[in-house]
């Protein structure tokens, strides 16, 4: 626990763009337990700063903080100190999980509406590094119901992953008023089941 703690105290001050004060918010904020996953306009109005609903397969969802924002980085934090990473709503690195991953060339991701790329993935746990080719394809809007309803931009990205048998397709809603992703289903590891985000910003 205390190494936990350590690591958390870590983090949030490797950021030097928050107060005191907001240190203190976010600590309290990952550390409350997400009992009710229904998240309501109370809920929303309670907490300081942004979040995301988060489940992994099947397993019961959670509630993770936004910590930091570092130009198009945004770093989310679980009450057991678990960090995605995330750049115009897609997954681009882990810390904690059971099998983590990072795109060694996020830099080269700039939004959805890039229709084809390449990208170089390294995954943990067994540690690989390998290409995919990846294809966006924009479809029809869709209505999307977090706390509110949207009207968004939907989005479908194909990858192949090159000398690993592993294929599959990731989807994305975007709010088109604020340029955000407000919820998307990835799949980022072959040794991990799907993860949906949703996300509610402040």
């Amino acid at each position: 626990m205390i190494k936990k703690n350590v690591f958390c105290l870590l983090v949030l001050f490797s950021c030097s763009t928050l107060k005191l004060e907001d240190y203190n918010a976010i600590i309290s904020e990952i550390v409350t337990p997400s009992e009710d996953m229904l998240v309501t306009n109370d809920l929303i109005n309670s907490r300081k700063y942004s979040f995301a609903k988060v489940r992994i397969g099947n397993e019961s969802p959670v509630l993770m903080t936004l910590a930091t924002i570092d130009k198009d980085l945004f770093t989310w934090i679980s009450s057991d100190f678990v960090k995605i990473i995330t750049k115009h709503g897609k997954i681009i690195k882990t810390f904690g999980l059971e099998h983590d991953i990072e795109y060694l060339d996020a830099i080269k991701f700039t939004g959805l509406y890039s229709d084809k790329r390449s990208a170089l993935v390294e995954v943990r746990e067994p540690h690989a590094i390998f290409s995919q080719d990846i294809i966006v394809e924009q479809l029809a809007d869709r209505d999307i119901y977090t706390a509110r309803q949207y009207k968004a931009k939907y989005f479908a990205e194909d990858f192949i992953t090159n000398t690993y048998i592993w294929s599959s397709t990731n989807y994305y809603a975007l709010d088109p008023s604020s340029e955000l992703v407000i919820w998307s289903h990835q799949h980022i590891h072959p040794y991990i089941p799907s993860i949906e985000m949703t996300f509610y910003y402040k």
